[in-house]
């Protein structure tokens, strides 16, 4: 998925070009001639610990996509990036071409909702069964009723 080598040491690395997560024979676009999520040239660091360096990604519009490396490369980082939760250093995350850093808090908030994201490991409630991990969202952010979760 990356053009360049990812490392621990260093973090994600990106090129100036951009990668695709598909062959060419099967790239889309979105109607709008952009991807529905682009990353582009995003840095990131904590501290001096550079986590993101001049990653670029497209995604493309109806795909899974999974993001896979060694522990302390970015993963996580990178996906922070693209639901808002984490403003970059430098570069953009577009959401439907628009850099989500150039909304309102409330808008990045009803953004969100439209995102599924799973996180290995400890990213469910310890204290709650399947179900109802998986119906909290609902519960919090539609009006559904519990016989309709």
């Amino acid at each position: 998925m990356f053009t360049s080598p990812m490392h621990p040491a260093a973090g994600m690395t990106g090129t100036k070009s951009t990668t695709d997560v598909r062959p060419d024979s099967a790239r889309q676009v979105a109607g709008n001639g952009t991807h529905s999520m682009e990353v582009r040239d995003v840095h990131k660091a904590f501290g001096d610990f550079k986590v993101l360096q001049g990653i670029n990604l497209n995604f493309v519009d109806d795909a899974i996509t999974t993001v896979l490396g060694p522990s302390g490369t970015g993963k996580s980082v990178l996906i922070k990036h693209l639901v808002g939760l984490l403003e970059p250093d430098a570069g953009e995350v577009l959401i439907h071409g628009q850099d989500i850093w150039n909304i309102s808090e409330n808008e990045r908030y009803e953004l969100r909702k439209k995102f599924g994201v799973l996180f290995q490991d400890g990213a469910l409630f310890g204290s709650m069964n399947v179900y109802d991990n998986t119906a909290f969202p609902l519960r919090k952010h539609t009006q559904m009723s519990e016989k309709e979760i």
